[in-house]
């Protein structure tokens, strides 16, 4: 299973890959920005999940989901938000899972 995670600092983004190539069948595609994701996310219609930051360049994370949600491909993709953002109501509002 294909999963796109979505985040700005390298450093963060290495850890994520690190922690989620240690489950049994998942395969992470990284990315460093919000433009990216969503081109990645066309290219590769078997992506079941994404984990998307929330300040990430070009995009914020919850414009990004409102953008994934509008589009029909994406509409039941699920999406978890990974940030230090305290606000959780507006990634939900947004449509994260």
């Amino acid at each position: 299973m294909k999963i796109s995670l979505i985040e700005d600092s390298q450093t963060h983004l290495n850890l994520m890959v690190k922690i989620v190539s240690k489950v049994d069948n998942v395969e992470p595609i990284s990315v460093l920005d919000a433009l990216e994701g969503y081109a990645t996310l066309k290219s590769t219609p078997d992506i079941k999940a994404v984990v998307v930051d929330q300040n990430l360049p070009y995009m914020k994370g919850t414009d990004f989901i409102r953008k994934l949600k509008a589009t029909e491909q994406f509409k039941d993709l699920p999406i978890v938000v990974s940030s230090a953002e305290q606000d959780a109501a507006m990634f939900l509002e947004a449509g994260a899972s």
